[in-house]
């Protein structure tokens, strides 16, 4: 009996095997390729999107440095401008000091005949003129030739009785008006008299001394110099700015053996003597 050979199915059976695994193969390989190209058509679609994005922040970029370099040449034009501003300004605040100095001490030379009479009682059954004639005769044994007396404020029922208006006098002659100051000190409370200043003057010197009273009371040496409205406290001086005392400079009232500075009086009013007139006695006087 023949035998029957099965190599040849066998080798069919390979050969189908193959070509399946040929063809799933190619299949993988179509599909690697198809994923590829798929990845590197999203790839190219991202990068032109960055390479969009990318323009549009260099040109972003680009018009924020413009804006930067105006913004930084305004501010140099602005802080030139500034320091002119700041000049200009320095200029006027020392103009303004300049002004208010010359104001004040024209106010004083026009007032220098004057003075402020304080606490006489006001009576409406006489003159203002008549009122002062009689208490200076009665108070200070003197009698001055007065140009004009009146009260400053306007009168109401409270200063009748509780605080009298003060008396603004402007005396005939310095001569007058320098003996009713000397004798001052012979007046007791109520009464007093101060000269006739501006009102800033007047402020600043109740701030000099309410300061030297406080300086005293914490055992400090204090001396008003009162031609220049300052204070010098323990050898330093100090002026009355915006209602407080701060320092004028480095200055000491004993700077060396050769440098020393003479401070007047704290009695020494406004004006000094030789501006106020020259002292002398009365015609007929002893």
């Amino acid at each position: 009996m023949p035998t029957v050979s099965h190599s040849p199915k066998k080798g069919a059976n390979l050969n189908s095997k193959d070509n399946k695994r040929a063809r799933d193969e190619t299949e993988d390989t179509n599909n690697c390729d198809m994923h590829t190209k798929k990845q590197k058509s999203e790839c190219c679609g991202h990068c032109d999107k960055f390479e969009l994005l990318f323009t549009s922040i260099s040109k972003k970029l680009e018009c924020f440095d413009t804006k930067l370099d105006i913004l930084i040449e305004t501010s140099k034009l602005n802080s030139v401008h500034l320091e002119k501003l700041s000049a200009e300004n320095k200029i006027l605040s020392e103009k303004v000091t300049k002004l208010t100095i010359q104001n004040e001490t024209m106010h004083c030379e026009l007032n220098k005949n004057n003075l402020m009479l304080f606490g006489l009682p006001e009576d409406a059954s006489d003159s203002v003129e008549n009122c002062v004639y009689q208490f200076f005769r009665t108070k200070l044994s003197l009698q001055p030739e007065i140009d004009i007396a009146y009260r400053i404020g306007s009168a109401n029922e409270n200063n009748c009785a509780d605080k009298p208006r003060p008396v603004k006098i402007k005396f005939v002659r310095v001569r007058d008006r320098n003996e009713v100051w000397d004798a001052r000190v012979n007046l007791e409370k109520p009464f007093y008299n101060n000269e006739d200043l501006p009102f800033e003057v007047r402020q600043k010197r109740k701030v000099l001394l309410q300061s030297r009273a406080d300086a005293l009371k914490e055992g400090k040496n204090a001396k008003i110099i009162w031609k220049k409205n300052q204070i010098a406290i323990n050898d330093l001086f100090y002026e009355v700015n915006d209602g407080e005392l701060k320092t004028v400079d480095n200055r000491s009232l004993t700077r060396g053996p050769e440098a020393t500075m003479e401070v007047d009086p704290t009695t020494e009013p406004f004006l000094g003597r030789g501006a106020r007139g020259r002292r002398g006695k009365k015609p007929g006087a002893q």
